[in-house]
């Protein structure tokens, strides 16, 4: 019976170590798999910045939303698109360029981190600046064939309203 109840034990310990993920694991899922998740972050100081939104990555595509900003980028073109403004700015991505993935970033440097079945959280140390970061629902997929959410379609905007700066 004692040899059972520490067998169970292992495999519950197993389940809960592999439900887990650390920053690492994470960034390598988003080059092999679809994964989406919440985000938000605060940068700590005299007037601190809090942000929130959700990302979708795949492979070197992405698109996140939060703050009144949307950034997708499908590899090659990066669209970054202000609401409020009601502006979007065109760009060319160089290959291997990170092309503002602020999530691929946040997990190459973050240190300090806790993780559960569907979260990650920890602190990021830039220019100076500590940065919370809280990965929230994560969830991963296979990767799909649809590569449209990763685009915006600019011509479906009114140009009387949009301003498109197209730099590439």
């Amino acid at each position: 019976m004692k040899k059972l109840t520490c067998i169970i034990a292992a495999v519950a310990l197993c389940h809960l170590a592999a439900a887990q993920t650390s920053p690492q694991a994470l960034l390598e899922k988003c080059r092999d798999y679809c994964v989406c998740l919440d985000y938000s972050f605060t940068i700590k100081g005299e007037l601190p910045v809090n942000g929130s939104g959700n990302a979708v990555i795949q492979g070197e595509a992405f698109r996140t939303s939060g703050n009144g900003l949307t950034v997708c980028c499908n590899g090659t073109t990066r669209w970054t698109v202000d609401e409020n403004a009601k502006e979007v700015y065109i760009e060319n991505v160089a290959p291997g360029e990170e092309a503002g993935n602020i999530i691929r970033g946040y997990l190459k440097d973050i240190v300090n981190y806790s993780s559960g079945k569907d979260s990650l959280k920890g602190v990021v140390k830039r220019d100076g600046s500590t940065v919370e970061v809280s990965l929230q629902n994560i969830r991963i997929s296979e990767p799909g064939d649809d590569m449209s959410r990763f685009t915006f379609d600019t011509g479906a905007l009114d140009p009387a309203i949009w301003i498109v700066n197209d730099l590439r």
